[in-house]
């Protein structure tokens, strides 16, 4: 086939074909693998029934998180895979279905921190030399609907290389123009991720009930720095690099959290915990544990800064088993 292609096409074309194949593969790499061989996906309408339902109107702006892969199996209709199904258009039927409800006045937010492996992220938390590099043009490893969010035209990508974020809308400009300033702390007031709490902004976690995908709750500890009542900051600075807009290699000094502060399963718990004593969180439970969780963004620091003045944080070793 190789052989076949080179003689009928030229040059040019074989390179435009080479980048469109890295950009198929790179796609299909953030499909969920799985053994089945069907899947029971939530139907789209279903799921915008529910947002609206829950509160999500035009001109929201939204930070969201969302698990294809718990989506594929939250539903009760199997449908075999390959022959009557296809996840990436199902994913891209998601984001559209949430653009659709916002509207043009809308925005959405997705974390499209790229894939670090173990290795690299030790080597930073070690504050030795990484080969590590960011870059704007790395997909996302944060599942396919953050990566068509990241390849949708007319959307911003930071250059920031930790908790990364992409926005699309009316307000993505603002949410995304200082993040470069967020230096040591990767969630101050400059990041888009704290600028949600100016806006008034929603969460929605599509599949997880809470877990890590609500990455939103290190905003206190960024917001309190040092008067933060647990030592979950290393005690100096990383440096990460990325590569800026104009292509140039750069650095940015960043606290890393304490690989010991937290853990999914304290993630875990300390939302339940949140969830059962605040009626901020609108939970919908699906099959095979699959939830959708809409929740204001501002409501959820200030109970967490309730919680806090009472000695309560999600590092805490009551969360950990």
């Amino acid at each position: 086939m190789k052989s076949f292609l080179k003689k009928r096409l030229s040059q040019r074309n074989i390179n435009r074909l080479r980048i469109l194949l890295k950009a198929y593969d790179e796609i299909k790499a953030t499909i969920p693998k799985m053994n089945e061989s069907f899947y029971k996906p939530i139907p789209v309408e279903h799921l915008k029934k529910e947002l609206i339902q829950m509160g999500i109107a035009s001109g929201d702006t939204i930070f969201l998180a969302a698990s294809l892969n718990k989506l594929l199996f939250g539903g009760k209709k199997t449908v075999e895979k390959e022959l009557d199904f296809s996840p990436i258009k199902y994913a891209s039927d998601v984001l559209n279905m949430v653009f659709e409800i916002i509207g043009v006045d809308g925005t959405i937010i997705m974390n499209t921190e790229s894939g670090l492996s173990q290795i690299a992220i030790a080597k930073i938390w070690a504050g030795v030399e990484s080969d590590y590099i960011f870059n704007i043009k790395m997909h996302t490893g944060r599942g396919l609907i953050a990566e068509l969010l990241r390849r949708k035209k007319g959307g911003i990508r930071s250059c920031y290389p930790f908790y990364n974020a992409t926005a699309f809308g009316k307000n993505a400009e603002y949410l995304i123009k200082d993040h470069m300033k967020c230096s040591p702390y990767f969630m101050d007031e400059n990041s888009p991720w704290y600028k949600l709490i100016n806006l008034k902004a929603k969460g929605i976690l599509l599949g997880n009930k809470f877990l890590n995908a609500n990455i939103l709750i290190y905003t206190l500890e960024c917001k309190y720095k040092d008067d933060f009542p647990r030592p979950v900051f290393h005690n100096r600075p990383s440096k990460v690099l990325y590569i800026d807009n104009d292509g140039l290699q750069k650095d940015i000094e960043i606290f890393m959290l304490s690989k010991y502060a937290h853990n999914t399963t304290s993630i875990k718990n300390y939302g339940d915990y949140l969830i059962d004593k605040y009626p901020l969180y609108k939970i919908k439970e699906f099959s095979n544990n699959c939830f959708i969780n809409v929740f204001d963004i501002e409501s959820q620091l200030k109970i967490m800064e309730d919680e806090m003045k009472m000695n309560v944080t999600c590092h805490d070793p009551q969360f950990w088993y």
